[in-house]
């Protein structure tokens, strides 16, 4: 655990970025409004609780970035996002964008006249093992264990605002790369601005199509799986009330693809083109 929390306040200091809040609370008795959406007959009520808020002040604008501890295995694909999938950190953001900015920059404490959402990280908060071999180079040794707690998640492909989260160009805490000849590496988790947009839009549709399906009746069982064994069925308290049993013909697992970042984008542009 101290490993963890020393990695956290290095993090911290390594850049501009700085908490403005903790444990921040969206409800009716929080520090911010539960999200609301009226679709229809049905009013959905989205509630929760964010581990940590970062923020910065650039001009007239408080950027902000939302942070969550995650002490088990947590993996992070893009594409579940077009599956309603993995949708918490998105939510958080969204619930800041569209809460009264004035509200929201009270409880920040900061003095600013916008606010733009410009990350969602998971931090791995567990004790990090590697296998090291007699007579290691101990900063070998020091660069797997951060590898082991590099954030997972997405930020805003600004390079000016990333290096306020990170100084010095090469990231240690940060899931991105740079290329040598300039940009990020196809492994960089980075959107534009757009992007994000974009991201958080179909967040939006995926709670109201869940509020439509609501006021429908819709429960069937649908299951999937990404993987070879990896349904959600393993875990779930209700596997023996809805009776899906994937042995039956009836009744098959749906597989969803796991996309690539730019896929993903790809497909929620052509979707928003396709509306237009």
């Amino acid at each position: 655990a101290c490993r963890v929390v020393k990695n956290v306040w290095e993090e911290i200091q390594a850049g501009d970025f700085r908490p403005v809040c903790f444990e921040l609370d969206f409800s009716h008795k929080g520090h911010l409004p539960p999200l609301e959406l009226r679709e229809g007959s049905v009013t959905l009520t989205v509630g929760g609780k964010v581990d940590r808020v970062d923020g910065y002040v650039r001009g007239d604008t408080l950027y902000l970035k939302v942070v969550d501890y995650k002490t088990g295995t947590k993996q992070f694909h893009l594409s579940d996002l077009l599956y309603g999938l993995n949708l918490q950190m998105f939510l958080y953001l969204m619930m800041l964008t569209q809460a009264d900015e004035n509200k929201v920059l009270q409880v920040m404490g900061k003095d600013a006249r916008r606010i733009v959402p410009c990350g969602a990280l998971y931090i791995p908060a567990k004790d990090p093992f590697v296998s090291v071999r007699p007579g290691e180079d101990p900063d070998a040794v020091q660069k797997a264990l951060d590898k082991e707690l590099r954030r997972i998640g997405l930020v805003l492909d600004d390079g000016d605002l990333l290096e306020t989260m990170e100084r010095g160009g090469t990231f240690r805490f940060l899931p991105v790369e740079r290329r040598k000849q300039g940009g990020f590496t196809a492994t960089s988790c980075v959107a534009s601005a757009a992007q994000m947009g974009r991201l958080l839009r179909k967040t939006e549709e995926t709670l109201r199509r869940i509020a439509r399906e609501i006021a429908d009746g819709d429960i069937e069982a649908t299951p999937y799986r990404t993987g070879r064994d990896d349904s959600p069925c393993r875990f779930c308290d209700f596997r023996e009330a809805c009776h899906f049993d994937p042995t039956l013909k009836k009744d098959k697992l749906r597989f969803l693809p796991v996309e690539s970042p730019a896929r993903v984008h790809e497909i929620l542009q052509a979707e928003e083109e396709q509306i237009q």
